[in-house]
């Protein structure tokens, strides 16, 4: 029988019933979400072998610090050799220009 049709103390203890299933099935989903996370960062933790192993903060800083300083020799290293190779098409496109002007006014003046 449908719960609209049982008289008001019936029908309270058919809420009753029906919050304590729902109640009981979503503290039963809530377990079962546990078990499922934990075994999945156990797992995770598993196969990275690293992960396990306690972070040293003065050895990080370390390495963060020796990582920075090679990036910006590199970065140096690059910017020297941009600037020497824009520097030689520099003095070869001015050592070309000169060269083009005094051969201009050489050939100019023999065909007068």
């Amino acid at each position: 029988m449908p719960p609209h049709f049982l008289p008001k103390p019936a029908r309270m203890g058919y809420l009753a019933v029906k919050r304590q299933m729902y109640t009981t099935y979503f503290d039963e989903y809530q377990k079962q979400f546990k078990e499922w996370q934990k075994k999945f960062f156990d797992t995770l933790l598993e196969s990275l072998p690293n992960a396990q192993k306690e972070v040293n903060p003065s050895e990080a800083f370390e390495l963060a610090v020796d990582l920075q300083a090679e990036i910006v020799k590199s970065f140096l290293e690059a910017q020297e050799k941009s600037n020497q190779m824009m520097l030689e098409a520099q003095k070869r496109f001015w050592e070309k220009y000169f060269e083009r002007m005094r051969k201009k006014p050489a050939a100019s003046n023999s065909k007068d």
